[in-house]
């Protein structure tokens, strides 16, 4: 009767251990690729450091009040394919310098691993973004993974 007591005292604990160590996905901050599927508009391209884009004499963290061609549209497809269209580019050699205006457009494939972001480019060009997802809201540096000041584009969905 003692070897059964423990046996079904060993049973419990092992069920006990083994329902408190279960994976609770509703406490995880980390995106998921549902929440990311959507076409997301950019709102906001901010730079760590003031600069005077558009040459008026007042420098501005703000692409967006520099230069009238900041714009950005980016489609990620439940498939993991994206497609997005482009006004500009940022020029930077050892620190920001300007900002370029030209009509682009990118597709691929996207990766979304935690927080980590991986885009793989039609041209074989492959980036990698820590991203921050909430609600309605994404924000990631543009400029991560390079040695120069930040750049943090925001994006809301449609």
């Amino acid at each position: 009767m003692k070897n059964q007591l423990k046996s079904l005292a060993s049973i419990l604990m092992c069920v006990l251990l083994i329902t408190a160590c279960s994976d609770d996905d509703s406490t995880s901050n980390s995106p998921t690729d549902n929440e990311l599927v959507g076409t997301w508009n950019l709102i906001s391209l901010e730079s760590t450091v003031a600069l005077d884009l558009d040459d008026d004499g007042v420098a501005s963290e703000s692409f967006h009040e520099e230069s009238d061609c900041v714009q950005e549209q980016i489609t990620f497809n439940s498939d993991a394919t994206f497609s997005g269209t482009t006004s500009y580019a940022i020029q930077f050699f050892t620190e920001l310098e300007d900002i370029v205006c030209y009509d682009n457009t990118n597709s691929g494939t996207w990766e979304l691993n935690d927080n980590i972001l991986t885009i793989d480019l039609q041209d074989g060009n492959l980036f990698t973004y820590t991203i921050s997802l909430s609600e309605n809201t994404l924000t990631y540096n543009q400029l991560e993974g390079f040695n120069v000041s930040e750049v943090i584009a925001t994006y809301t969905i449609e």
